[in-house]
């Protein structure tokens, strides 16, 4: 005959072993992949905003950078009228790691520029790989006054991927544009000087 005190020991050790069994820690989930940086390459350059020599790009972990000089709209003083609005095509080569292929996730936008109080600077962008369809485009505004830095950040919701193995340039199409009622005060709005455009990348592998 089992003693009251050790039936009740046994039903202690079962109660413990449930316990720690409840509150055992789950399996770690599996550890998001290392930053992965592409190779980049500008392909071609193409529009008022960019001609030769005056973008460059720049590889960075889950990314580019791409970096324009005199990439600016503007009206007002000895602007021309065709300086309202510029624009640029960045058609790039994006290398990745074999068994990968990416999207575009997110832009961070950082120019300067010059907005009286009346005035609107204006930045729209898309993307597609060659070949491929397009994003719908991106347009954001910004309302003067203004003096100095501007940045504006975007989440795409429509992401394209390239198919797996596939060589496709990725084309980056900006277009800026500044309107005012006052064209004889100065206005200027640019992606320009050591203010980078910043492209974040996701990831998916390869079946």
């Amino acid at each position: 005959m089992t003693h009251p005190r050790t039936r009740a020991t046994a039903i202690l050790s079962v109660a413990l072993a449930s316990l720690a069994l409840t509150f055992a820690p789950a399996s770690a989930a599996p550890a998001p992949p290392a930053p992965i940086t592409p190779a980049v390459e500008i392909a071609t350059l193409v529009g008022s905003g960019c001609p030769p020599g005056t973008v460059t790009a720049t590889p960075v972990p889950d990314g580019f950078t791409i970096k324009y000089s005199g990439y600016t709209a503007r009206t007002g003083g000895d602007a021309k009228p065709t300086d309202a609005r510029k624009n640029c095509q960045v058609a790039l080569k994006v290398t990745v790691p074999e068994g990968l292929t990416y999207t575009v996730e997110r832009v961070d936008f950082h120019g300067s520029g010059h907005l009286e109080p009346a005035a609107t600077g204006t930045v729209k962008s898309l993307f597609y790989f060659s070949g491929s369809p397009s994003t719908g485009p991106i347009r954001r505004e910004i309302r003067g006054p203004l003096a100095g830095e501007w940045r504006l950040t975007e989440r795409l919701i429509q992401l394209l991927w390239p198919g797996c193995g596939e060589e496709r340039n990725l084309n980056l199409n900006t277009e800026l544009r500044v309107t005012a009622p006052d064209t004889s005060k100065p206005n200027s709005f640019g992606l320009n000087s050591d203010l980078r455009t910043s492209y974040h990348l996701g990831w998916k592998t390869c079946p």
